[in-house]
């Protein structure tokens, strides 16, 4: 598990459940990310340590105090790997799933403490486009 968090089947288990996929959590982001699933879930809670960093390239046209983003491509994300479930901020993901990977997510389910800071996630996302 060094550098990557296994799940089960993102089940809490000490085996092979049948139905569950094992998969790996691969934490692009430049920070850990503390995962805190619903009570309801069934799903542990973790700590998911940053690996790496995948970008999105981009640069800034025009003048003024409004400018246009022109964005490039993604810097820093592997190849799809079998078993494997990269994280990564959501502008990243959002190019990633309109690209075609569906194994590409984002932190969604902001947990915050009493000054509003985010201190975990309660889920991820995948981008859908209409």
């Amino acid at each position: 598990m060094d550098d990557k968090e296994r799940m089960l089947g993102a089940q809490c288990t000490s085996g092979a459940v049948p139905g569950t996929v094992e998969f790996e959590w691969v934490n692009l982001t430049p920070h850990e990310i503390n995962f805190r699933p619903a009570a309801n879930t069934g799903l542990c809670e973790r700590t998911i340590p940053s690996v790496g960093s995948a970008r999105l390239n981009s640069s800034v046209e025009a003048e003024g105090i409004i400018r246009q983003r022109r964005l490039g491509c993604i810097v820093g994300l592997p190849e799809p790997t079998p078993g494997c479930i990269f994280i990564a901020s959501s502008m990243v993901a959002d190019a990633a799933n309109a690209a075609g990977r569906t194994d590409v997510v984002a932190p969604a389910g902001d947990i915050r403490d009493a000054q509003g800071r985010i201190t975990g996630t309660s889920y991820f996302v995948q981008n859908v486009r209409p």
